[in-house]
């Protein structure tokens, strides 16, 4: 400190006293060397200053702050667990959905195989009753075999395990094949199905089975929800400004009241047992997953009592 002053430099410490009753004081001291003529010594002006509040203060916020490192600390161990644990549910749950995958499937492909040749009456003549029972347990066979599809497929993209296969897909064709698959089902409700394709649309890049499957998911529910002589349409619209086409598909059902939450996995906004309209929840939400594989995403209008219009909007490339 001698050499400080006598060099002209501030010195400041802080140190602490005892005082007779046992009580702890911190003081700061300053000391400020001058001289009144460069050929004086130096004088040193010296200021203490009891500080003992402040350290009080600053041991607070240091305990404070140790007790928030430890709590996060903790947190972040119960987290890093808690991810652990989730990780091995889900791969385990990925694991068990396909294993039932499997062996659901296996019986049921003997059923649907089975219910087709004694339809084709392989096994002898039937009555109309019999083909009518028959028919119906074919149809089951496939509705049950659909949902296991449905599900395996929103765990894998959930899990990140979908990877698209790309090639140039012939935009009519695919729309044509999908109404296809809808088209019993809408004659049997006397549905008017439409649909129309821009010329412009030739072509685009797209995995073409899953771009069926959002289609074929888009208008079973519109076959599902449009009463009897109502009508539906598939069109197809290039944006070439935005680089984006559009599959629409419209109907004159009944509405949808609820749509924040209409895309949200196992989510049926008439949950009741009464309701007239089945299903899982599943085909909406896998249609939002796949759309954004593709880079894209779906839009939806609708008027309770008048109708809704789902579009699906995908980049617009072409094969180059």
């Amino acid at each position: 400190m001698l050499d400080q002053h006598t060099r002209g430099e501030q010195s400041i410490i802080e140190y602490r006293i005892v005082r007779p009753t046992g009580e702890v004081r911190w003081i700061l001291d300053r000391a400020f060397p001058f001289r009144d003529h460069p050929q004086d010594g130096y004088r040193v002006a010296g200021v203490a200053e009891d500080i003992t509040e402040r350290k009080q203060a600053e041991e607070v916020l240091r305990q404070m702050n140790d007790i928030v490192e430890q709590s996060v600390t903790e947190r972040t161990a119960a987290l890093s667990a808690a991810n652990t644990e989730l990780s091995k549910a889900t791969r385990l749950k990925d694991e068990f959905l396909a294993s039932m995958s499997h062996e659901l499937r296996t019986p049921l492909n003997a059923i649907l195989g089975l219910s087709e040749a004694l339809q084709e009456q392989v096994y002898g003549s039937l009555t109309e009753k019999q083909h009518q029972s028959l028919h119906r347990i074919e149809e089951s066979g496939r509705h049950l075999l659909a949902l296991i599809t449905d599900i395996l497929d929103l765990s894998k993209i959930e899990a990140g395990k979908v990877e698209l296969t790309v090639s140039p897909v012939d935009a009519a064709g695919v729309c044509q094949a999908s109404l296809c698959l809808i088209r019993e089902n809408a004659q049997q409700k006397h549905l008017h199905v439409t649909s129309q394709v821009d010329p412009a649309v030739s072509t685009l890049l797209a995995d073409e089975p899953r771009l069926k499957q959002m289609l074929v998911n888009l208008l079973s529910n519109a076959v599902k929800f449009t009463p009897e002589e109502g009508c539906i349409m598939l069109e197809v619209t290039g944006h070439p400004d935005e680089r984006v086409v559009s599959f629409t598909v419209s109907d004159t059902g009944i509405g949808i009241a609820d749509m924040e939450r209409l895309f949200q996995p196992f989510v049926q906004l008439d949950s009741s047992l009464a309701r007239p309209h089945a299903g899982t929840g599943l085909g909406l939400s896998l249609v939002a997953h796949l759309a954004d594989l593709h880079g894209g995403r779906v839009m939806l209008e609708s008027t309770v009592g008048q109708g809704s219009r789902f579009c699906i909007v995908l980049p617009w490339r072409v094969n180059t």
